[in-house]
């Protein structure tokens, strides 16, 4: 899951702070300041910012532009492209917005950005559709060998169109299957994931 975006100043100052898809707490003093440092060890050490961590399965992606870090912290179940792109959209868009503010005052209260809440949620739903993912759960054993093959796919993480595409059957046929046997067994799950605009 994608936990959180931040934004701070270079020297460790918290701007914005937001949850991406389920609430997810963090000290963003603490985690300003480490950023902060690690950015700043970057620059002195190899003339450059860093743009990515990894802490187990947790990653952090990181963009820096005038000042300002911009900070992306998941597990991976979103594309890299699309991080980046997410980061490069954010901003740009908060830039657009903050960034005469920003370089007249030197002290603010985070407090102050908060209306970029609606427009950081715009930005994040163009990089995510909902989808239906059907999720089999029974005896796979009293089906024939063409529906084995796709009810054993059905697994609450692929679309109809990837099942079909995977076992090189028609969409149609495919999903002809599945509504024909939907019911207590099988399930059409609502997901949302992320996609490339």
């Amino acid at each position: 899951m994608t936990k959180f975006l931040l934004i701070m100043t270079e020297m460790g100052q918290p701007i914005y702070t937001a949850p991406l898809e389920e609430p997810f707490t963090i000290d963003e003093t603490l985690l300003s300041g480490f950023l902060s440092a690690i950015n700043t060890f970057s620059i002195q050490l190899v003339a450059g910012t860093i743009s990515s961590m990894n802490f187990g399965q947790f990653h952090m992606n990181l963009l820096s532009k005038e000042g300002i870090l911009f900070v992306i912290g998941h597990d991976r179940s979103i594309p890299g492209t699309i991080v980046i792109r997410l980061l490069e959209e954010l901003s740009e868009l908060f830039l657009s917005k903050y960034l005469t503010f920003l370089s007249q005052n030197m002290i603010f209260d985070s407090e102050l950005f908060k209306d970029f809440g609606a427009d950081f949620k715009i930005v994040l739903n163009k990089y995510k559709k909902l989808e239906d993912l059907p999720l089999f759960s029974g005896d796979l054993n009293k089906f024939n060998d063409v529906e084995n093959e796709i009810f054993s796919l059905c697994d609450g993480t692929r679309t109809i169109a990837e099942i079909a595409k995977e076992i090189g059957k028609v969409y149609f046929d495919v999903m002809r299957i599945i509504v024909k046997r939907k019911g207590s067994n099988l399930k059409i799950l609502k997901k949302s994931r992320w996609i490339l605009s």
